[in-house]
């Protein structure tokens, strides 16, 4: 992997006039995280597999582009230059270590980041999730985020997909699927399996990183970019769970491979070599829904996009108005999704408000 820059290299640009911020926008280090230089990839490790963020894109708004560019470079040092031009509709663009972009225009309130999969890649776990942590806590608005698996046993690769889909054991919401062979010099060098639109909300790549890394990395990567709601849910998702159970999830709620054993597809079972390789890993809820699964995970639905609806309410409202609306909503505690999460927490009966027995 390369290693991260402290400087950015500008020849390759295109722009012959550069404003350099500040020495205030330039790298802080911040004692509590040192990144290692033996793991610069974003991951969580399981028994065959490493699932980490590779790619993010958010919007802020009441920070200023100065004030963004100071707390990425918190997480990777370095200097933010300022481009005479900008992307995405936005007119200004600061571009830092790590080919990362703060995008903004004077008279709008809002500023985008772009992160980039070299970015991301030079970040340890840890570090990622403070920062999608801090990003929540500032409300900011996902756009996208590409959650990728590295299976280095390779178990599965783009061709074995192919097959399954030729043999009509996919089951997928989605109508598009490519099969893509990469020849070089009358040789095969790898291939890619793609599932879904890269304008919808998900869309799955499977490809040999072998072939993409020059024969440096043997791994199949399974990535999936997410846009919109629902990256907005994975990144909520991802402070308050395990990676790899989010990951999962979000791969079979999406694609699925079962056995042409019932003339329903909701009542096939799955595939046996699908079913060894993603585990016991069950259909993510549809988008929208509410799945209350922990404690924690409501805790962190309520603080990271309920909080400013709640403060705005307590202070139009009051406390009583909310003391009642909660106490409304305890008749709905005695359906089975809640009970099980109450059971969970050592609550076997509910008293008066506020009261657990």
């Amino acid at each position: 992997m390369p290693e991260n820059r402290t400087e950015l290299d500008v020849s390759s640009l295109g722009s012959s006039r550069w404003e350099v911020h500040t020495p205030a926008y330039r790298a802080k280090p911040r004692v509590e995280y040192e990144p290692s230089s033996s793991n610069t990839r974003v991951s969580v490790t399981g028994e065959r597999l490493r699932v980490g963020v590779d790619y993010l894109g958010l919007t802020l708004k009441g920070l200023s582009p100065g004030q963004i560019c100071e707390e990425l470079l918190q997480y990777m040092p370095g200097a933010f230059i300022r481009l005479e031009y900008g992307l995405m509709f936005y007119r200004n663009m600061d571009i830092g270590p790590g080919e990362a972009k703060v995008l903004s225009s004077g008279g709008r309130d809002d500023v985008h980041i772009v992160l980039p999969g070299q970015w991301c890649r030079g970040l340890e776990a840890e570090a990622m999730l403070r920062l999608l942590r801090w990003a929540l806590e500032m409300g900011a608005n996902f756009t996208r985020l590409d959650l990728a698996g590295d299976d280095y046993e390779m178990a599965i690769m783009p061709g074995d997909l192919n097959l399954a889909v030729e043999r009509g054991e996919l089951v997928t919401v989605s109508r598009v699927r490519k099969y893509i062979q990469s020849w070089g010099k009358g040789e095969f060098v790898g291939s890619t399996m793609e599932f879904g639109s890269r304008t919808s909300q998900v869309y799955l790549r499977v490809y040999d990183k072998l072939a993409e890394s020059e024969g440096l990395e043997a791994a199949v990567r399974w990535e999936l970019e997410l846009k919109d709601e629902m990256a907005q849910l994975v990144a909520i998702q991802l402070v308050s769970r395990a990676w790899a159970e989010v990951w999962a999830e979000r791969l079979v709620s999406f694609i699925d491979f079962r056995n042409l054993d019932d003339s329903n597809t909701t009542r096939r079972t799955r595939c046996k070599w699908f079913e060894e390789w993603v585990g016991a890993a069950r259909r993510a809820v549809a988008l929208g829904s509410r799945a209350v699964k922990s404690l924690g995970q409501v805790m962190a639905w309520l603080e990271y996009q309920a909080a400013p609806s709640l403060a705005l309410l307590l202070h139009v409202k009051g406390m009583v108005w909310l003391e009642e609306l909660a106490a409304g909503g305890r008749g709905r505690l005695r359906k089975p999704r809640y009970a099980g999460l109450l059971a969970s927490v050592g609550v076997s009966q509910l008293g008066p408000l506020g009261v657990a027995r």
